[in-house]
């Protein structure tokens, strides 16, 4: 079977990761089949980015970004288990030209029940965010006005 080559106008693949939880939470990632990885701590409320360079084939030209393999211990088991509950997902990222985490894929870390797990982000939901955000701030702005 002949494998096709797939192209990109964007340099970079990006990832983006949020801890939402109360909780600490490590994992280890890689890209594709690389062999190297990193391993990386979160605290509560804290992000980080995750940057592939594509290569360049020609002048605008790129290939595109592998997934990045993310595993994780989501929690431990109850009585009788007491073994580590883990993840692991291949998150897709988001071509860009710029390496930063408001362009890249968006992914949540949140609790549910005793558990952790990573969700995706919709950016509807984050353009609803600022939004609201905004809204808020002017009628905090207009309130100062008045008084």
């Amino acid at each position: 079977m002949r494998r096709v080559r797939v192209f990109s106008s964007k340099k970079y693949g990006v990832v983006c990761i949020k801890n939402s939880t109360d909780r600490l939470v490590t994992y280890q990632t890689r890209w594709g089949n690389s062999r190297r990885g990193n391993i990386v701590s979160l605290g509560s409320g804290d992000s980080w980015w995750h940057a592939f360079t594509n290569k360049q084939v020609e002048p605008g030209r790129y290939q595109r970004s592998p997934s990045l393999k993310i595993k994780f211990t989501a929690g431990y088991g109850g009585a009788r288990n007491n073994k580590p509950s883990r993840r692991s997902y291949r998150l897709n990222p988001r071509g860009t030209n710029s390496q930063r985490c408001d362009e890249g894929h968006l992914y949540e870390f949140k609790k549910r029940g005793k558990y952790i797990d990573l969700y995706g982000i919709r950016r509807w939901r984050l353009r609803r965010q600022r939004q609201e955000h905004l809204q808020r701030t002017k009628r905090n702005d207009s309130e100062k006005i008045e008084r």
